[in-house]
């Protein structure tokens, strides 16, 4: 199986390109596609993440969505973590990034919210290490 990479790219207004590429390794490769249909609140999808065996995360959707971690925010529970997705812009984070990882927490359910008119197509991948 071929190994996972992230690439990253900033080209300036001159044409000229800078790229950055990493291999993401792991014991575990997970995906999940959803197509959430217009309209939908709090669609439950099982999502089980464990944040410290994670080394890569990528969540992607045509159109804007709001992902709660774990608990529904029109629950008496508070979300515990809240995800905005913006139409075809991911959220992209791999071990080792200067960035934290998006996700703060373990997760067992996303909670996903569609508030437009048009179904929006979710990619959630994710890599982990059971050797950690």
């Amino acid at each position: 199986m071929p190994t996972p990479k992230i690439t990253r790219s900033w080209t300036d207004a001159e044409g000229n390109s800078i790229s950055y590429e990493k291999e993401i390794s792991g014991e575990a490769i997970h995906q999940l596609n959803k197509t959430v249909p217009a309209g939908t609140t709090d669609m439950a999808l099982v999502c089980a993440i464990d944040v410290s065996q994670l080394q890569g995360l990528l969540l992607a959707a045509d159109g804007a969505l709001t992902i709660e971690l774990n608990n529904p925010g029109g629950s008496s529970a508070a979300a515990d973590q809240t995800l905005e997705l913006t139409a075809n812009q991911a959220i992209l984070w791999a071990d080792g990034d200067a960035e934290a990882c998006p996700i703060d927490q373990d997760v067992a359910i996303l909670y996903v919210t569609n508030a437009g008119d048009s179904d929006v197509e979710l990619k959630v991948r994710w890599i982990e290490d059971a050797d950690l």
